[in-house]
């Protein structure tokens, strides 16, 4: 029985490991851990280390657990788009905390498309059923524009964004924006 549940263990372990987005771990201490190689190399080319809290306090996901702390929790509704010290820009989806009580949640996190990299439309349109609207909503999801940024572009209220977003994860079988952008690029990698 041992054998088998740490059977599961690593198969989840590895499965998590091949993920196209970075698992960050948020402990109660408020302390980072890489939770898969992706953040393992999140945390190497971004210099980030487990106590940002005191060691980066100005750094945007110490900013972002700070303001999660004082809001008593994220808000689940939307993924928030930080752009790192570097330059880089990521897409971060803020997990539930843990259910045992713990005060532990997840950071994923995707790295953006530069605003100038060309994303293939009809591949987003022959992929997936898209409407014309979904498409547009989509290609700012792709380019990292805020709820905001896409209300005011296509002239949306954030009801309807909140319906188009809803709909591409439908479509797409993603649960979150930063999955969406993940597989999406993936995607058109594999087409150029």
């Amino acid at each position: 029985m041992a054998t088998q549940s740490r059977d599961q263990n690593d198969a989840l372990q590895s499965a998590l490991g091949r993920l196209p987005m970075a698992i960050v771990i948020v402990d109660e201490k408020r302390n980072l851990r890489p939770f898969n190689r992706k953040a393992e190399r999140l945390f190497e080319t971004e210099a980030l280390q487990s106590d940002l809290l005191e060691s980066y306090r100005t750094h945007p996901i110490a900013r972002l657990i700070r303001s999660i702390d004082r809001n008593g929790g994220p808000d689940y509704s939307s993924d928030q788009i930080l752009s790192f010290p570097s330059g880089n820009r990521y897409q971060v989806s803020v997990s539930r905390p843990s259910e045992k009580g713990m005060e532990r949640w997840l950071l994923l996190l995707v790295e953006t498309a530069p605003p100038d990299a060309a994303v293939d439309e009809e591949v987003l349109m022959n992929e997936w059923a898209f409407t014309p609207r979904e498409r547009e909503v989509a290609l700012h999801l792709l380019r990292g524009s805020s709820s905001d940024d896409i209300c005011k572009s296509a002239g949306i209220a954030s009801n309807t964004l909140r319906t188009h977003v809803r709909r591409i994860l439908e479509k797409t079988g993603m649960h979150t924006r930063a999955e969406f952008v993940a597989k999406a690029l993936s995607r058109r990698g594999k087409k150029e």
